[in-house]
């Protein structure tokens, strides 16, 4: 996968069946520790977080905190 911001990661990615639920499945992406993949994976959560409006601040959307979105 190439992201933008940090590059180019391998991932592995695990799929798990969501008990009780009508057939939804998680699927979990993730970079085997040490690598640079995981290197960049903890980079771009420090940038997500940087760009997180303040929840306290009059701009914020209360439906939009913590959302992320997949590109």
């Amino acid at each position: 996968m190439r992201h933008p911001e940090v590059g180019e990661l391998v991932l592995h990615r695990e799929k798990l069946i969501v008990a009780g639920s009508d057939g939804q499945v998680l699927v979990v992406y993730h970079a085997e520790e040490g690598t640079a993949s995981a290197d960049a994976l903890a980079l771009l959560g420090t940038l997500a977080v940087s760009r997180e409006p303040d929840a306290s601040g009059p701009e914020c959307d209360p439906g939009r905190v913590g959302r992320r979105t997949a590109r």
